[in-house]
């Protein structure tokens, strides 16, 4: 049985500010446990801890987690750390997806994204499109182990881009895409030995092309009810945090020991990131988790979205 005064954090440089400014407002009067994205779903699921900021995803995967703050990592447009890179070339691919991101972004705009019965048939639209346009050569997805939301971002975008997925288990396919996440991403993003950009996809800038809205990576998650002296420390702390990540950064970068060269990187990322969650944030999450669901069924897809069409819409962080 976990104390209610243990949570987790994923330690990456995206939530560092977060928690500086939470353990200084706390007082660390809070046990944290820190670990990748995967590993801390697992911790929240299995009661090991009582909250943390788990992967959006869960609240499709895990039944028994629930949104219990409005509080999580999000970015608008481009995040840096969340990224596919090309291995291989293929003539026109960049041109190709520029193509499939306006068609799918004139679809979307038809529909009010914050209703469910819009969304459904926007995604009717989507797959339809995408499965009557498939791209003749598709690169094989290599995927990541320590993160579920950027996972399943991957895959929606690109059945979207291609009209079917791909997956490389082995990671040696010379035409591919391959997800990298976190602290590795931002580094390889910013990394004197790349070239150019073009051989590099920001998916939260993917998601933006399409959507116009912010992508949430993470949503803090329990199995419990809410605690709402821990919700009032991290809506300071965001405060906080937001704050000094545009303004201030200096006081993050002398607790962390970092390079001059990381700290480089960090002041674009950290004006990219901030925590709290409100209506288009709910909106473009609601319209990933939906997608997901939608995506992960049979591959009759297109005919069986009346499945969903009763369901109210699933998150309310106002509830």
């Amino acid at each position: 049985m976990n104390s209610p005064n243990t949570i987790a954090w994923v330690k990456y440089w995206n939530m560092y500010p977060l928690k500086y400014e939470f353990e200084k407002i706390t007082k660390k009067s809070f046990n944290i446990i820190e670990d990748h994205p995967k590993t801390i779903n697992e911790l929240v699921r299995k009661n090991k801890v009582s909250s943390g900021p788990c992967s959006s995803i869960c609240l499709n995967h895990y039944p028994n987690m629930k949104n219990i703050s409005p509080h999580g990592v999000c970015a608008a447009d481009h995040v840096y750390s969340v990224i596919a890179v090309i291995q291989g070339q293929e003539e026109g691919i960049y041109q190709h997806i520029k193509k499939r991101n306006l068609v799918a972004k004139k679809i979307l705009e038809k529909h009010n994204l914050q209703n469910f019965n819009e969304r459904t048939s926007a995604w009717k639209e989507l797959a339809q499109y995408s499965i009557s346009n498939p791209y003749k050569n598709p690169p094989k997805l290599v995927l990541s182990a320590d993160s579920e939301t950027s996972v399943q971002l991957i895959k929606i975008l690109s059945f979207l881009w291609f009209g079917k997925i791909n997956i490389n288990e082995h990671d040696q396919d010379a035409w591919s895409l391959k997800l990298v996440i976190g602290d590795k991403a931002l580094t390889h993003f910013f990394s004197k030995k790349r070239q150019s950009n073009s051989h590099t996809l920001d998916l939260g800038h993917q998601w933006y092309e399409l959507t116009a809205l912010p992508f949430v990576y993470a949503i803090w998650q329990s199995t419990k009810s809410k605690d709402p002296r821990l919700t009032e420390a991290l809506n300071e702390a965001a405060i906080k945090a937001e704050l000094n990540m545009r303004e201030n950064p200096d006081i993050y970068f002398k607790k962390l020991q970092i390079t001059e060269q990381q700290a480089i990187q960090l002041i674009p990322y950290w004006k990219k990131i901030y925590y709290r969650i409100s209506t288009r944030e709910e909106t473009s999450l609601n319209l990933f988790l939906d997608f997901a669901r939608f995506l992960a069924q049979p591959s009759s897809m297109t005919n069986q979205m009346s499945r969903w069409q009763s369901k109210k819409n699933h998150l309310s962080l106002r509830d």
